[in-house]
């Protein structure tokens, strides 16, 4: 018995490509080989990467772990799709099969599966903590941060640590958890580290860490500064510019606004802009409307920028 839920795909593919030059591999013939853990692995090592190698014209792979194995599932343990050719994940011990398969939008490989064995033991020390969020170098505008690790069987406790800027800055939060998630408002804004390890009464394992960049601080409101506001303007090309001051934190993004109403309802451009001008040659002539509003990495927003005018005219 095997579990697929990818969506089937290849009739779109050729309706969609059927007109085109361009088609899309298939890899129906291909296999995914295994690098680790190897067939029939026994270990007492919770934490496994599973890594293959990679298939060409494969977009994703399907990874599928189910306890004991796929002809009698008594558990499916993972099913998830990755865009790599590794995934790390940490078991309970037990009798696993897990299988491998490539897929692209219209056709994949079989499925690759190995057998894995998990044993039971007490000591922590060649055990590794995987830790699920947040990300490693998130940047967020949130001070309530959800920290969460992946639990392992013979940890009785988890030890958090929270750090500004690295392990040997300042040091923000200590504790002892059972649980393997902790919610905390994070101070201040920059950079910061955190790190987990697991624990019982005999060992513990090695700190996973991982760093976050808090930004909380909204990016300066846009100053316009040409076409000026009412300018009658008689180019083919238009050069509009603006600027909004130096400020640290995380990277800024504009987003200009074009419309033909100073309402800015019925817009005619709206474009994201990695600097601070944008040249446009595509417009009639007629009475146009522009702003700009600023957006940084971590999700704040400026306040909009003044509306200005002008007219493009023969």
């Amino acid at each position: 018995m095997r579990i697929n839920r990818m969506v089937t795909l290849g009739i779109i593919g050729m309706m969609i490509w059927g007109c085109t030059e361009w088609q899309e591999p298939q890899i129906g013939e291909e296999q995914v080989y295994v690098l680790t853990p190897r067939d029939s692995l026994k270990t007492d090592v919770a934490t496994q990467l599973f890594y293959w190698y990679g298939v060409e014209g494969a977009t994703h792979y399907e990874l599928q772990i189910v306890t004991p194995n796929f002809g009698r599932i008594d558990q499916l343990v993972l099913d998830t799709n990755v865009s790599g050719t590794k995934y790390q994940f940490t078991l309970n011990p037990g009798e696993y099969e897990w299988s491998i398969r490539a897929y692209n939008n219209s056709s994949s490989t079989g499925y690759t599966v190995h057998r894995l064995y998990i044993d039971s033991t007490l000591n922590l020390n060649n055990q590794q903590l995987i830790l699920k969020s947040p990300s490693d170098n998130d940047t967020t505008n949130n001070p309530r941060q959800i920290f969460k690790w992946q639990s392992l069987y013979n940890a009785d406790s988890y030890r958090f640590e929270l750090w500004k800027n690295s392990f040997t800055g300042d040091f923000v939060l200590f504790r002892d958890t059972p649980k393997d998630t902790l919610a905390y408002n994070v101070p201040g804004e920059g950079r910061f580290v955190w790190r987990v390890r697991g624990e019982n009464p005999s060992s513990n394992t090695i700190y996973s860490d991982r760093a976050f960049y808090l930004d909380t601080t909204l990016p300066n409101t846009p100053v316009l500064q040409q076409p000026d506001d009412g300018d009658f303007i008689n180019s083919a090309q238009l050069d509009f510019q603006w600027t909004r001051g130096s400020q640290t934190g995380s990277s800024i993004r504009d987003t200009f606004f074009l419309a033909t109403d100073p309402n800015m309802t019925d817009l005619r451009e709206r474009r994201q802009v990695k600097g601070n001008t944008l040249s446009l040659d595509t417009l009639s002539n007629g009475v146009y409307y522009w702003r700009v509003r600023s957006y940084d990495k971590a999700g704040n927003t400026s306040s909009y920028s003044s509306t200005r005018q002008f007219t493009l005219q023969p």
